[in-house]
């Protein structure tokens, strides 16, 4: 017990400092909960009561969740040297020596790829689910939801 009473200060000062955020998401359309360098440190989610609902957390300073690479032309060249030696039966010599420039071109195309997923998961139809989740964040955090849900996050800021 004594323990435990010598915890409570402890506690309460952990506890300042904490922020929360709420928000309502609406179905296939990612929200920005924060932008900037976060500790968050719970999630709390509730799900559509019509269907399970599928959350996706990004780190991410915006609401995009996809990262798009342009197409790029790549040159890569190397020098070529090539020797030939000919010594015919009447004992003569011919060397020849070729030096040159290779050069190739080649094409790297457009890539669209989804950013790395934080964390993800199914809570069901009209269900909550509370996660206590200490994640530093460096760019900030991005909600996706497949159904319309609500997002609570509690967090503090990351000096």
């Amino acid at each position: 017990m004594k323990k435990f009473l010598l915890l409570i200060p402890f506690l309460a000062l952990s506890a300042l400092g904490q922020n929360a955020v709420a928000s309502a998401t609406t179905a296939a359309t990612p929200v920005n909960l924060l932008s900037g360098r976060y500790i968050v440190d719970s999630i709390q989610l509730t799900a559509n009561p019509g269907a399970n609902t599928t959350f996706y957390f990004y780190d991410a300073a915006s609401a995009i969740t996809n990262i798009v690479r342009a197409a790029y032309t790549n040159v890569t060249s190397y020098t070529t040297n090539t020797t030939n030696t000919y010594i015919s039966p009447e004992g003569y010599t011919n060397v020849t020596i070729v030096a040159g420039l290779y050069t190739v071109t080649t094409l790297t195309l457009a890539v669209t790829n989804e950013r790395p997923r934080i964390y993800s998961g199914v809570v069901p139809a009209g269900g909550t689910s509370a996660k206590v989740w200490q994640r530093i964040l460096a760019l900030g955090l991005t909600v996706y939801t497949d159904q319309d849900a609500l997002v609570e996050v509690t967090y503090r800021s990351n000096p």
